[in-house]
């Protein structure tokens, strides 16, 4: 990283992380950690359904959502001490989304019915709605300085990418290609999101600017989804099923160099990239 950084004038990944799921059986998925390059993997959270997840801005917990006892709730996980707290609980499915770098966490919850857009803080507090529409909303991520949220609506009759400022204002539908648009993620410059679109009954990985312009297409082979920026913003992680079993890939953010970082035994998916950690 030291060196990287005197010869580019940026930090380096070579010490960040990677949190991704593996389908261990039948209604159990773990949640694991790994190096950026897919060694030293190591399981943190093994009882239950996990789903989705997420990192803190300062990379010192992990926040998701598990499925224990018929009930979704929301964790958040020290990553020093390994304690393990409940962030939100409510009736429905409750699956977080992103972070803020003001502490503070997406999430959607179907616990009025239809799945809708929250926000809360690290400490559990201030929750507040965002989105009320008939569809259903779902997958919100936040942008860099976090005043606005993309997210999945299918308010307009399919699943699609929309963005809307924190406070609730500027609805904007970025994505029109497709009738199956999921899995936003925003670059660390704020330029670009990637995403999951639907294409010839494939799913594949898409990015375009955050303003919805100069649509990208980014893999061709197999079913390919939940992109995630690396914190420098040149590399995405993935995952794919184009060998047969799904596993975490990386790339570089205009498609090239495609690789698989996971072992073809394990089923894989869904890769968070950390921040930078110290």
């Amino acid at each position: 990283n030291d060196i990287y950084k005197v010869v580019t004038g940026k930090k380096g990944i070579f010490r960040t992380k990677l949190s991704y799921l593996v389908n261990t059986s039948p209604g159990r998925k773990d949640l694991r950690l790994m190096d950026w390059d897919g060694f030293r993997s190591m399981k943190v959270v093994s009882k239950g359904l996990t789903s989705s997840h997420s990192w803190s801005q300062n990379g010192k917990y992990l926040i998701y959502s598990t499925e224990r006892n018929r009930k979704w709730k929301i964790y958040l996980l020290n990553l020093k001490r390994y304690r393990e707290t409940v962030l939100f609980s409510s009736r429905g499915l409750n699956l977080v989304g992103g972070t803020s770098p003001d502490d503070l966490i997406s999430l959607s919850s179907s616990k009025d019915g239809s799945s809708e857009i929250y926000v809360i803080n690290i400490y559990g507090k201030g929750f507040k709605k965002l989105t009320r529409s008939f569809g259903i909303d779902v997958s919100p991520v936040f942008s860099p300085d976090g005043s606005k949220i993309a997210f999945v609506s299918d308010r307009g009759g399919s699943p699609q990418i929309y963005t809307v400022y924190l406070n609730g204002r500027g609805l904007k539908r970025l994505t029109f290609e497709g009738s199956y648009n999921t899995s936003p993620a925003w670059s660390p410059d704020d330029k670009w999101i990637a995403y999951a679109g639907r294409k010839n009954g494939k799913n594949q990985i898409f990015m375009l600017k955050s303003d919805g312009t100069d649509l990208r297409q980014l893999t061709f082979i197999g079913n390919n989804e939940s992109p995630s920026f690396s914190p420098d913003g040149l590399f995405l992680a993935f995952d794919s099923d184009r060998d047969g079993r799904r596993g975490i890939y990386i790339m570089r953010i205009h498609g090239e160099e495609q690789r698989r970082i996971t072992p073809k035994h394990i089923n894989a998916m869904s890769p968070k990239w950390s921040p930078y950690l110290k």
